[in-house]
């Protein structure tokens, strides 16, 4: 049991380490393909959106996590989401339609490379790439 709790430890520490790397790894990852990061980290109502970011005319709340990608987890974390999104349309008066949810999963590898897996859209999730 001690083994268990110092592995949990372990990767608690690891979790809280790896996160703020993988949020600048995602920004990077999208601003390479065209996306207008416009926020991080925003709250409204009790939801949190790791990044809201621009795609052409369409407003992108964006998911961000190390590890998982396993669809299930994905679509979770879509659920999750679709109360903000809701809540992002109202507070900035955007069509729901002009507004969709993507999920980011990364497998860090060291601080500059990445195995990246995104997601794009609420509801049916496709993987993207």
């Amino acid at each position: 049991m001690a083994d268990d709790l110092k592995t949990g430890d372990r990767m608690a520490r690891a979790a809280m380490t790896t996160e703020p790397m993988v949020k600048e790894i995602a920004e990077r990852y999208l601003a390479s393909r065209g996306y207008e990061i416009l926020a991080r980290d925003w709250r409204c109502g009790g939801e949190r959106v790791d990044i809201v970011a621009k795609d052409g005319d369409v407003a992108v709340l964006v998911d961000v996590a190390a590890g998982g990608g396993e669809f299930a987890e994905v679509e979770a974390a879509a659920d999750r989401l679709v109360r903000a999104a809701k809540l992002f349309c109202e507070r900035f008066d955007v069509e729901r339609s002009a507004c969709r949810i993507d999920c980011l999963r990364f497998r860090i590898l060291d601080r500059d490379h990445a195995t990246i897996r995104h997601y794009i859209g609420a509801g049916g999730v496709e993987p993207a790439c």
